[in-house]
């Protein structure tokens, strides 16, 4: 019997390495660089002429996936700034906006057509430590407050963020591997412990 409970579990640790492999494939295939380390950004523009959220963080030199989602029925736009800690002054005028994305060319520009529900996407490198700004310049939105930051390897003030932890296909693989030998183990445990429990013995009468 410890023999077959060993085979078992050898059994269902593959198993479980296996399935980790197959979830973490479309991540891997998705990123089309095996190993990298990937961030999953999702942001919408809104008709308060707002991002939602305006706060994001990522991971220094990962692969970011940028999805930008239509709230609005006007057109909106997603342009992050290449300068690292600087902030553009909010009383810039459209044409200072333009003149400063033409000196710094920006390392996401996205425009968002006015159709509630479009989405627009982009890949990227997140950039070296620090604070980017990211704006919408559609004529008089920035200057309506219309803009956020992408916190690469740094906090956000109070913490929050719309980025959750990175999965590589390994660390997915990992936990999805570990999770189940974890319930195997338990079960075997249990069924050993009850196995060795001494019969009770009968009550005098």
């Amino acid at each position: 019997m410890k023999g077959m409970a060993v085979s078992a579990l050898a059994g269902l640790v593959l198993l479980s390495f296996l399935v980790g492999g197959a979830v973490a494939q479309p991540l891997s295939a998705a990123s089309a660089h095996p190993g990298v380390v990937v961030d999953n950004v999702s942001v919408s523009t809104t008709s308060a002429y707002a991002f939602q959220p305006n706060q994001i963080t990522v991971t220094p030199g990962a692969l970011v996936h940028l999805v930008v989602t239509q709230d609005a029925r006007f057109a909106h736009s997603f342009v992050l700034s290449s300068v690292a800690n600087f902030t553009i002054p909010s009383g810039d005028t459209d044409s200072q906006l333009s003149a400063f994305f033409n000196a710094h060319p920006p390392l996401v520009n996205l425009s968002v057509p006015g159709t509630v529900g479009t989405q627009v996407t982009a890949n990227f490198t997140a950039p070296a430590l620090g604070t980017y700004e990211f704006v919408c310049i559609v004529s008089g939105h920035f200057q309506s407050g219309m803009f956020g930051f992408l916190y690469s390897g740094t906090s956000p003030p109070g913490g929050s963020s719309s980025s959750g932890f990175p999965l590589t296909p390994v660390v997915l693989g990992a936990i999805v591997g570990v999770g189940v030998v974890v319930v195997v183990v338990g079960v075997l445990f249990v069924r050993r412990r009850s196995r060795r429990s001494p019969p009770k013995s009968p009550e005098s009468h």
